[in-house]
């Protein structure tokens, strides 16, 4: 992965992120990895626990942000989500999986936000 694409990618998880507490939600964790998954934000309000993958585009020419989350990465975050529960029992959650799509122009201003809740269903 090219430094500009982490870039923007870490970009886009900080305004995904702020989007999110604008709503009342609390980020707990950025960036959680275990081997053969990955989380990019985890956040929570209430009894919930929201588990969230974010897709920063300047354009559509790869089809939308929300288009290029697979079954593959959905897969891939549910499995990094059980690994991060495992160390909860005891505590109960409402579990949720969010996409955050984020859009910039070419100058990284952010044109719009969106989000998407319970991408699982």
């Amino acid at each position: 992965m090219t430094m500009k694409r982490k870039t923007t990618g870490f970009y886009g998880e900080d305004i995904a992120a702020r989007a999110l507490e604008k709503r009342g939600y609390r980020l707990l964790v950025k960036n959680y990895c275990i081997r053969g998954g990955e989380i990019d934000l985890i956040m929570t309000k209430g009894k919930e626990l929201i588990f969230v993958e974010v897709k920063a585009r300047r354009n559509d020419c790869f089809g939308t942000p929300l288009e290029s989350i697979t079954p593959q990465k959905k897969n891939r975050m549910v499995r990094a989500a059980k690994v991060f529960l495992c160390g909860k029992e005891g505590q109960d959650y409402d579990v949720r999986f969010f996409a955050v799509a984020v859009y910039l122009d070419e100058n990284d201003n952010v044109e719009k936000t969106e989000i998407c809740e319970d991408i699982l269903i």
